[in-house]
């Protein structure tokens, strides 16, 4: 049985849902990076791959299994600021601002500055 499959990064393909990585004896040249291959079954010698004419063996390839380093957890430290730090009584230390005024009489102090006839429109044609 022959089938087309193409080669990963490290030598490795795919083939029915098993990965197999190519085999190189020492006179055989390295099989490229994405290269077509034909994948040959035999029950004699199993799977074999052939590339530009050279066979090649195969061997069932697994992948590593991530090392599970155990990880030191810290102890969770919250700081806490001391007792006469500046953000557990500085509110304390700035007057709140009060306004005297009224919101009505703030309005018509500001339509008496910006619209009334002494604007600063009318002072800079005076000026002139």
């Amino acid at each position: 049985m022959k089938e087309k499959r193409k080669v990963d990064n490290g030598g490795v393909f795919s083939y029915y849902g098993k990965q197999f990585k190519i085999l190189q004896k020492n006179n055989q040249p390295p099989i490229p990076t994405r290269a077509t291959i034909n994948v040959f079954i035999n029950s004699l010698t199993g799977v074999q791959v052939e590339y530009k004419g050279v066979i090649y063996d195969t061997e069932i390839f697994s992948k590593p299994k991530k090392s599970s380093t155990d990880s030191v957890k810290k102890e969770k430290n919250t700081y806490r600021p001391p007792e006469d730090h500046y953000y557990k009584y500085g509110r304390n230390l700035v007057k709140p601002i009060v306004y005297d005024e009224s919101d009505q009489e703030i309005l018509s102090m500001l339509e008496e500055i910006f619209l009334g006839k002494d604007n600063f429109v009318d002072r800079y044609k005076n000026l002139g």
